[in-house]
């Protein structure tokens, strides 16, 4: 097999399509990264505890980048929104998406990676929507209040959003299902 690969050139096609598809991946990922910038330039910022709050005048929106977090000024007075948000600051989860990120640029050949980073922002809003409703006796009150907040769609990826369509069904179930050992 390997006279075959070399006789026909088929080697360095391959590792050229490699490569293209790496720095086409590096540039979406460096883009993404601009528009999280651009965003804070022209957001009005507050410092507040451990995080910066950036004003957003697009649309209704919220979502965090590590101790960044992005919000429209209409819903800065939701305690339910900006403790999500705190969450996932609080836990570093933009670390792991950068770093799954940074992963798939490198291997986007292998289909497990895609499993990974739908998991990964899954799990976020999970563990997010579970220390939001932790003191909260009313889950279906925040069921309901993520229903309505669906409406929103701004997308930035490998951010954490309180907006995200794609899982709203996951979270809502996760919501009332019984904790298990914590094992």
């Amino acid at each position: 097999f390997d006279n075959l690969s070399s006789s026909t050139g088929i080697e360095p096609l391959i590792q050229a399509f490699y490569i293209i598809a790496c720095i086409f991946l590096a540039i979406k990922l460096i883009i993404s990264l601009s528009k999280i910038a651009y965003l804070w330039s022209i957001g009005k910022k507050h410092r507040s505890k451990g995080y910066t709050i950036v004003e957003l005048d697009e649309k209704p929106s919220a979502f965090s980048f590590f101790n960044l977090l992005f919000i429209h000024p209409s819903l800065i007075n939701n305690a339910t929104i900006i403790k999500h948000e705190l969450v996932h600051i609080k836990e570093k989860h933009s670390l792991d998406l950068l770093l799954v990120e940074c992963i798939n640029v490198l291997c986007w050949f292998n289909p497990i990676i895609y499993f990974i980073k739908n998991d990964f922002k899954l799990l976020h809003e999970l563990i997010a929507d579970q220390e939001t409703t932790e003191d909260q006796n009313n889950k279906h009150q925040y069921a309901m209040f993520l229903i309505e907040s669906s409406l929103y769609n701004f997308s930035i990826p490998f951010t954490n959003q309180f907006f995200n369509q794609q899982i709203l069904k996951q979270r809502i179930n996760m919501l009332n299902k019984e904790k298990t050992a914590k094992w």
